[in-house]
């Protein structure tokens, strides 16, 4: 299967380059006669245009590479490690589903993929990447800044509470307080823990203390801080609507390969580290979360 996909790979590479060259060709005969006319206006625009052209055909290509890797490689990997397995790489949670977790604010342009339902040790799951993009005006100027990109799991709780807890990462300029103005949750406090070295890593805030404290034992507060270790980016969870949520800032598509990777035993130790960190969050759950 690997060896289908590399040769699929190097088909795509060739028809990116072939593709390229025919911009490139097109556009330097063109350019020929814009010089002779005294148009370098036109010239740079025609460049501007032929970089933009050539991006959108890699990303086209890349994303045909990037569905049948993740068809023929990854998909076989999560079998082996989870039941029930469903898949939609394509797409993934809907702004909905985000917006009523409460971890991740949303600006102007939302994407979701690499949508994966399944079980561990007969707890169901699911999870996706976001990217989350603000569109920044100022004047004439446009600046898209990525607001958080990585990924996102739902596990739902056996444990009954009524309360909403969210605990955050703390980064340099930490935002406050969770609940937003127009927000439907409800009134939240800052809560410290018995554990100094989280509270030192974590902000904990709470809908009810008694609640926050329940869920948030001394195992779990361990279990938290060792699945953060395992991540590159800011880690957010939070326990609302009856179900565990975590959201990692990681800035990076956790599933993606470019066109100029092959699927080797390098890229897939790096995405089978991946699934085992899922894992561990699902273990995190399956040792506190789910007892009685």
């Amino acid at each position: 299967m690997v060896q289908q996909l590399e040769e699929k790979r190097r088909l795509e590479m060739k028809k990116f380059m072939l593709i390229s060259a025919g911009i490139l060709i097109v556009s330097f005969i063109v350019m020929l006669v814009f010089s002779n006319r005294g148009l370098f206006g036109a010239f740079l625009f025609l460049v501007m245009m032929d970089i933009v052209a050539i991006a959108l055909v890699y990303q086209s290509i890349k994303k045909k590479y990037g569905l049948a890797y993740k068809e023929i490689c990854l998909k076989e990997m999560l079998s082996k490690e989870f039941d029930d397995l469903r898949v939609d790489f394509e797409h993934g949670f809907s702004e909905d589903q985000i917006r009523e977790g409460h971890l991740v604010t949303l600006y102007d342009r939302f994407y979701s993929d690499d949508y994966i339902s399944a079980k561990l040790h007969g707890i169901p799951f699911e999870c996706s990447d976001i990217h989350v993009q603000d569109v920044v005006r100022s004047g004439k100027t446009t600046t898209v800044v990525t607001r958080f990109q990585g990924f996102y799991l739902k596990v739902p709780l056996k444990k009954t509470f009524k309360s909403w807890i969210v605990v955050r990462e703390k980064e340099f300029l930490d935002n406050g307080n969770p609940r937003g103005w127009f927000s439907d949750m409800p009134e939240l406090e800052k809560l410290k823990m018995e554990d100094e070295q989280f509270n030192q890593k974590f902000s904990v805030y709470a809908s009810d203390g008694v609640d926050a404290f329940y869920l948030l034992t001394p195992r779990f507060l361990e279990e938290i801080k060792r699945v953060e270790a395992c991540y590159e980016g800011r880690c957010l969870f939070g326990f609302l609507h009856g179900s565990l949520h975590v959201a990692v800032d990681s800035r990076e598509d956790h599933f993606d390969i470019s066109l100029f990777e092959k699927a080797d035993e390098i890229k897939l130790n790096e995405h089978h580290q991946q699934i085992q960190m899922i894992k561990g969050i699902i273990e995190c759950v399956r040792k506190e979360c789910e007892e009685a």
